[in-house]
């Protein structure tokens, strides 16, 4: 599948939190008023996904 512009700039931008990879993996579809989303991980980019998902504490230092 050809990747659109729109995917590519998606991908770059989840460069920010370590995803590009995953995203780009992503395939697609419209099908009239729906989207299709398709997504094969494999164990390290579940990690990944889960590790940007989960809250990130930020202590009192870090806000400084």
């Amino acid at each position: 599948m050809n990747k659109t512009p729109q995917h590519r700039s998606i991908a770059i931008a989840a460069q920010r939190h370590g995803l590009g990879r995953v995203v780009s993996k992503t395939n697609i579809d419209a099908d009239g008023a729906g989207l299709r989303l398709a997504l094969r991980l494999d164990e390290p980019d579940v990690r990944l996904l889960e590790e940007a998902m989960s809250p990130k504490v930020e202590t009192k230092e870090q806000g400084r």
